[in-house]
């Protein structure tokens, strides 16, 4: 936080207290990649794990004996 100017502050600050717009959090990732870049001066790789989402979501709606096969390794 202490790296940012003082607009880009506010805006991050909105995307961690969940009261940015629609518009500031279809940009969220690029600008939170742009805030990272210029932090530490070097390009910026973002790696999105979301390997748990599918069993997650069977869990919570009650068809996780259905898609459990689909995951050996469980």
């Amino acid at each position: 936080m202490e790296s940012l100017q003082p607009g880009d502050r506010t805006y991050f600050e909105s995307i961690c207290l969940k009261t940015a717009t629609m518009a500031e959090l279809t940009c969220s990732l690029s600008k939170s990649s742009y805030f990272l870049s210029q932090k530490f001066g070097r390009k910026v790789i973002v790696l999105i794990d979301d390997y748990e989402t599918p069993i997650n979501r069977a869990f919570e709606h009650g068809y996780f004996k259905v898609v459990r096969p689909l995951y050996p390794s469980l």
